[in-house]
């Protein structure tokens, strides 16, 4: 006897999903449902209809490339339902559409299963369209849920998709705003931290001598013992790293700061930078945020401006007061 080990999660919800769906239940819940919607919008079906339609049918549909002509005459009703007729010629277009090769092997048996889907998503569909006018409620979630869809599309088009696409708009803001993206004063810093407190005084008076250079010097440190020392090279303005702003000095140097988290550590600064511009590659993700800003507000300015916009504020105080 053989074991089948367990699906993961995905797998088995699509597997019950399915079993669900074929179940007899499932189905009979389903035909009450189509039967009670019919009943309630008057659902009248004109048999002969089908039948001529049928005619008009071959195997090509078992193949799902049958192909609806319009110089056929099939403008008959098939069915009506809430006083609104659904012809041949509806049905002809949904078949062509919906057809699928292969599904069926025998011709009148896929005419009426497809015939009876289309009736089936035809009450289906008109129910959901009456479910807003039946519940207000309802109707109201749903149009905040379309507006919200609807306004997200237009942002997104407008605003953030624009500021991520158009290069040359994004250029020309971050030229125009360049005063906003300076550097202030920064240092060039180089910060190591060792294992050892012992070995902090001779490894500063190596460093300080620049007989090696920083690579050469930590090399031989790592290479003995891979822990005894680690480094990394930052260019930081004053409060952008928290072991910099230990120290007292900002010029060029080699500085003790002590002992952080169970390590020691030194930093050399290596230059002082003067204030200058940033580059857009720099700052991009910043500059891309500013410029959706800048876009929303053009939007929104050139909107109030074609439209008259009027506040009830009575309503406004009172959702404040809720």
């Amino acid at each position: 006897m053989s074991v089948k080990p367990l699906q993961n999660q995905k797998e088995l919800d699509e597997y019950l999903k399915t079993r669900i769906a074929r179940d007899s239940r499932s189905e009979k819940s389903k035909e009450a449902a189509i039967q009670q919607f019919k009943n309630n919008y008057n659902f009248k079906e004109k048999k002969r209809s089908f039948k001529k339609f049928a005619k008009y049918v071959d195997t090509t549909l078992l193949n799902g490339n049958w192909v609806f002509s319009p110089v056929r005459k099939i403008t008959r009703t098939m069915f009506t339902l809430d006083g609104k007729d659904y012809s041949q010629d509806d049905f002809a277009k949904w078949l062509q559409k919906n057809q699928q090769a292969g599904r069926f092997g025998d011709v009148k048996f896929a005419l009426n299963q497809y015939y009876k889907e289309w009736i089936e998503e035809t009450v289906y569909n008109y129910q959901d369209q009456q479910l807003e006018a039946k519940y207000p409620e309802f109707a109201n979630v749903a149009k905040e849920y379309k507006e919200g869809i609807l306004l997200f599309e237009i942002t997104d088009q407008k605003v953030w998709g624009k500021a991520m696409q158009d290069t040359v708009g994004l250029k020309e803001y971050f030229e125009k705003n360049r005063e906003n993206y300076r550097w202030q004063e920064r240092a060039d810093v180089t910060i190591f931290d060792l294992r050892d407190k012992a070995a902090v005084a001779p490894f500063m008076q190596k460093l300080k001598s620049g007989k090696k250079t920083v690579e050469e010097l930590a090399g031989e440190y790592i290479k003995k013992d891979p822990l005894s020392l680690n480094y990394k090279n930052l260019t930081v303005e004053r409060k952008d790293n928290a072991i910099v702003d230990t120290l007292s000095l900002w010029k060029p140097g080699v500085f003790e700061v002590g002992e952080v988290d169970g390590r020691y550590y030194v930093v050399k600064i290596n230059k002082i930078l003067k204030p200058d511009y940033k580059k857009l590659s720099e700052i991009k993700g910043i500059v891309i945020a500013d410029y959706q800003q800048y876009l929303e507000k053009q939007w929104l300015a050139a909107l109030r401006k074609k439209y008259n916009v009027q506040v009830n504020e009575p309503v406004v105080n009172a959702l404040i007061k809720q």
